[in-house]
């Protein structure tokens, strides 16, 4: 295996598209991109099936589970922020995500909110994942 760097995806959807790589790691929003037909999605590195590709099986399905991957997306502030005020904004962020046309939205860029997760929960998730790819870099032969 060969890693191909390009600029952008529209150079990497063209290289997989004419065939110069034979497969690509993408994100689900590029879902529209795939259905076209001209590529083949054989699994999602998530632990569960995507919103946009409830068709497509994940890694751990293909029984690949070391392969899963999540795409973290979440709200930082300055690590000196006031608790109550954390607890204020996670509210307000909770409520947002919990409305209907919030998880619709998410739907069509291939997301799904996850309310349910605490300040603490996404804290110790960044921790993990940050001190994995610590082990992991070094061994790959990359620099963390």
């Amino acid at each position: 295996m060969v890693h191909v760097p390009f600029k952008g995806a529209s150079d990497l959807y063209t290289a997989l598209i004419s065939g110069e790589v034979h497969y690509a790691a993408l994100f689900v929003p590029t879902a529209g991109v795939l259905r076209s037909g001209k590529a083949r999605v054989l699994a999602v590195t998530g632990k569960s099936r995507n919103v946009a590709l409830p068709e497509v099986p994940t890694v751990g399905e293909q029984g690949l589970p070391a392969a899963e991957a999540e795409a973290l997306m979440g709200i930082v502030a300055p690590a000196g922020m006031p608790p109550e005020l954390v607890r204020k904004l996670h509210a307000d962020i909770v409520a947002v995500l919990r409305k209907p046309e919030t998880r619709e939205k998410f739907a069509t860029q291939s997301g799904e909110p996850t309310p349910e997760v605490s300040s603490a929960d996404y804290a110790a998730k960044l921790k993990a994942e940050y001190e994995l790819y610590q082990r992991l870099l070094p061994r790959m032969g990359l620099k963390p």
